[in-house]
């Protein structure tokens, strides 16, 4: 595949005047799928995807969830001079046919940037991944269950150097990592069908557990009698209600 840079994708914000050569992606992908009985099935894919010619992106070191990334201090440059990515996904599925269906899912994945011989993760690099879930359907109502774990995403280790104290220097980019991910999402909805079209009225609740998931890092630098540098993980969503109606015509 060879993919040219779109008119919109021009990082301007960053300072970029100029759009990128192509790149070009190598993709191999090997699937199967297998029919168990009873309903079940089983599928397996695995693929090796080698970028050539990657285009330089922009990527907060520290940060990544901040409404301006281009003012931070922590705003760099990744130019890599090839990347890849591989993974294995495996999934199940099943159910009665008729009310209940559910499926589960195991997958491995690395991503990797190479800078001047070195490999570096992807900040979007995700190890292991583990998803279930169940769907129930009668009488126009569905309910649903929905969990999801996950390696954390990759971050940076930073600190204060102890030769120049009101110098903050990182560590390899993307070496350490957040903590695990994981969330039970549940949703219900109710259809009516009317003259108008068919109204569909449903609850969802993300994150039903309440877990605390990390989602970003947080720094600050405090260079007082005692210079600090403070570099800490932050909570993603706590547990969150919404409502919804949709209208089909």
């Amino acid at each position: 595949y060879w993919q040219t840079q779109g008119v919109d994708e021009l990082p301007a914000s960053d300072g970029e005047t100029a759009f990128a050569r192509p790149e070009r992606a190598d993709q191999f992908v090997l699937g199967m799928e297998q029919q168990l009985g009873g309903g079940k099935s089983l599928r397996m894919e695995a693929y090796v995807k080698n970028y050539a010619n990657p285009r330089d992106r922009y990527e907060n070191l520290l940060n990544t969830f901040v409404l301006l990334p281009e003012l931070k201090p922590d705003r760099i440059r990744v130019a890599a001079d090839a990347a890849r990515a591989r993974g294995v996904e495996l999934s199940l599925r099943g159910g009665d046919g008729e009310h209940l269906d559910w499926w589960g899912s195991y997958s491995w994945a690395e991503a990797r940037d190479e800078v001047a011989g070195r490999k570096y993760r992807r900040s979007w690099d995700q190890s292991h991944a583990i998803g279930a879930g169940l769907l129930w359907s009668r009488n126009n109502w569905d309910l649903s269950a929905a969990m999801t774990w996950r390696t954390g995403w990759p971050t940076t280790d930073a600190a204060i150097d102890e030769d120049v104290p009101d110098l903050v220097v990182t560590g390899p980019r993307n070496a350490a990592r957040l903590g695990n991910y994981a969330t039970l999402d549940l949703r219900a909805a109710r259809r009516f069908q009317t003259s108008a079209g068919l109204v569909s009225v449903f609850l969802e609740l993300a994150n039903v557990l309440n877990r605390n998931n990390d989602c970003c890092m947080e720094y600050g630098l405090d260079l007082g009698d005692t210079d600090e540098f403070e570099l800490e993980s932050q909570d993603s969503l706590p547990i969150l209600p919404s409502v919804g109606i949709t209208w089909q015509f």
